[in-house]
């Protein structure tokens, strides 16, 4: 389900990604960020959609959190990258599916905290 917030949770997310900061959104999802919030793992709900995404079986958060990675290393326009011997691919398809669905997994008072400290500069505040 689609929260009313969820608008505004997706501007701040497309806003941190694009900034530059795809990995405070994963450890905002992991819940290891400075801005996370205590929560209970019960509440976090996602679709059932999300469920084995592939023939590995993989939910749809595992490719969010891969995408989010992708974009701090990479930047967002970039569909692949290297670092060494390893090749990393970006997963824009399932980052998109997971912004409409209202980026599930993320508070809005989280984002709005995240947002303000990182990009603060960006905005000349």
């Amino acid at each position: 389900m689609i929260s009313l917030d969820s608008p505004r949770k997706v501007k701040l997310v497309r806003k941190l990604v694009s900034s530059g900061h795809g990995q405070a959104v994963s450890h905002l999802l992991h819940g290891v960020s400075k801005y996370s919030m205590p929560a209970d793992a019960a509440e976090i709900e996602y679709p059932v959609e999300f469920e084995n995404r592939d023939s590995k079986g993989f939910h749809l958060m595992t490719w969010v959190h891969a995408h989010l990675e992708f974009t701090a290393k990479f930047g967002c326009l970039a569909t692949e990258g290297n670092e060494g011997k390893l090749s990393y691919f970006a997963h824009h398809a399932e980052y998109e599916e997971w912004l409409r669905y209202g980026a599930p997994g993320l508070r809005l008072e989280e984002l709005e905290a995240c947002t303000k400290d990182l990009c603060k500069s960006e905005d000349g505040t």
